[in-house]
């Protein structure tokens, strides 16, 4: 049995390990984006019409606006996103969705749901509820380390 030391490492490890199977895994999905490129798109949709700054969906993933920019002129030169100075301030880089990201996503839902099924195959509600409220204090906790940093 590990003690709660052991388990903190043992989590903390199995956050980078799974990390990168999932990336390698998400990666073989989709023969037109990486799984980051994804993610990108996917951030853009939370969005109102589908647009965001560089900054925003850096901030909403977690990741530096030089990444964002990297993915975003991939993504743009595949169709899948737009990018052009914001109309209401010209300083700010807009990325926007095209239709043809929008169908891409439409043409993934099936086959999502069939690897997110796999995925959480064998965990019922209450552990899937216990995972999430790990994992939004995991997020506190970062957010707090991160604020921390910056004093």
């Amino acid at each position: 049995m590990m003690n709660e030391k052991d388990k903190q490492g043992y989590i903390f490890g199995q956050l980078f390990i799974l990390a990168n199977r999932l990336q390698y895994l998400g990666d073989q999905f989709d023969e037109q984006i990486s799984l980051k490129q994804w993610g990108l798109l996917a951030a853009l949709s939370k969005f109102e019409g589908g647009s965001a700054s560089i900054g925003q969906a850096a901030t909403f993933l977690g990741s530096s606006g030089q990444n964002v920019k990297k993915m975003a002129v991939i993504l743009e030169r595949k169709g899948f996103i737009t990018i052009h100075t914001d109309e209401k301030d010209s300083r700010s880089v807009k990325l926007t969705l095209t239709e043809k990201a929008i169908e891409h996503a439409k043409s993934r839902e099936e086959r999502e749901g069939y690897f997110l099924e796999k995925l959480f195959q064998g965990m019922d509600e209450n552990l899937l509820e216990v995972i999430c409220v790990g994992l939004k204090q995991l997020e506190e906790n970062i957010k707090q380390m991160e604020e921390d940093e910056m004093k």
